[in-house]
């Protein structure tokens, strides 16, 4: 299946559940469902998800302040990925942010994670810092992306 038979909704509450599935699915450091539901919540929030056949295989969360945007999460369910879900998710997200007069995506991303390095690098995204130690689970280095809108 591929992206365009995908479609890109706005995140609400009701998908929190779904969310937090895919958190504990992708990251060894899930977000728990509060911090889920406080991303949802948070007014300078945008949060997007890819559904597929009527389920939530990807998502997105972003916060907005001042013309800068900052990517929290982007998950895709494993069962979906190299179908190029994830890049239309992200793709979504751009396009959005430029919509609403941001300037700037910043993320933070594992050193070692080749294949979102390689997704975000092919999107314009550069290196502009390191976070030493930001992850625990195991112990890695962030490096911190930066994307002009």
């Amino acid at each position: 299946m591929t992206p365009i038979e995908c479609g890109i909704v706005r995140l609400e509450s009701r998908h929190l559940a779904a969310m937090a599935r895919l958190e504990k699915k992708c990251f060894a450091e899930p977000w728990s469902l509060d911090m889920l539901e406080e991303g949802l919540a948070a007014p300078a929030g945008m949060a997007l998800g890819m559904m597929r056949e009527g389920e939530l295989c990807a998502y997105a969360l972003l916060l907005v302040v001042a013309g800068q945007a900052e990517l929290l999460r982007i998950a895709t369910d494993s069962a979906c990925r190299r179908q190029g879900i994830g890049r239309a998710l992200l793709r979504a997200c751009l396009e959005r942010l430029e919509q609403c007069g941001c300037r700037e995506l910043f993320l933070e991303v594992r050193e070692s994670n080749a294949a979102a390095r390689a997704l975000y690098e092919s999107e314009g995204f550069e290196q502009v810092g390191r976070r030493p130690g930001y992850y625990v689970l195991p112990k890695e280095d962030a490096l911190i992306l930066r994307r002009a809108l």
